[in-house]
Order: structure tokens, then C-alpha cells, then sequence
């Protein structure tokens, strides 16, 4: 018998994965989400994307800013630090 292709051990493993669960399925989607969160942060915050509107973002306020497109892809109006939507 040949050895499992890679593609075959990747199906397995979301397959077991996928098959412990409600709660299994909600933190795999959790951890899709950090590192959505954290790479988009990053690319924003290194080459300075948001300056021509004037502003500066930090890690931080990038972060929160694309966690909250991810999560309401609505929320087009970007929030200043400290300020308001209107």
C-alpha cells in the first residue's frame, strides 16, 4: 500500500478536527480571525496605509479597526482614537 499523500494527511486532520465539534469548529474560526486581525495590523501599520486621510495608526488602533470590518463588514466609517462616527 502507497504512503498517504500530503493532501490525504491535511483531509484527515480537518476531517478529525471538524469531527470534534461545535466548540472545535467556533475556535478554529476564532484563530482564522486572530491571524486575519494580526496580518492586516501589521500591513497597515508598516507601510503607513491611512496617512493620506491624516491619521496615524498604531498596532493597536489597526488592529481593532480591521477586527471591526472583519466582523461587520458595514462598519465602512473609519473611527479616529478617541473620537466619534458622525
Amino acid at each position: 500500500m502507497d504512503k498517504p499523500s500530503l493532501a490525504d494527511r491535511l483531509r484527515y486532520r480537518f476531517d478529525n478536527f471538524m469531527a470534534r465539534g461545535t466548540i472545535a469548529l467556533i475556535a478554529g474560526l476564532g484563530a482564522i480571525t486572530l491571524v486575519i486581525t494580526i496580518a492586516a495590523a501589521a500591513v497597515v501599520t508598516f507601510t503607513g496605509l491611512g496617512q493620506a486621510a491624516g491619521w496615524r495608526f498604531g498596532f493597536g488602533e489597526a488592529g481593532f479597526q480591521s477586527l471591526i470590518r472583519e466582523l461587520d463588514s458595514g462598519a465602512s466609517v473609519s473611527i479616529p482614537a478617541g473620537g466619534s462616527a458622525s
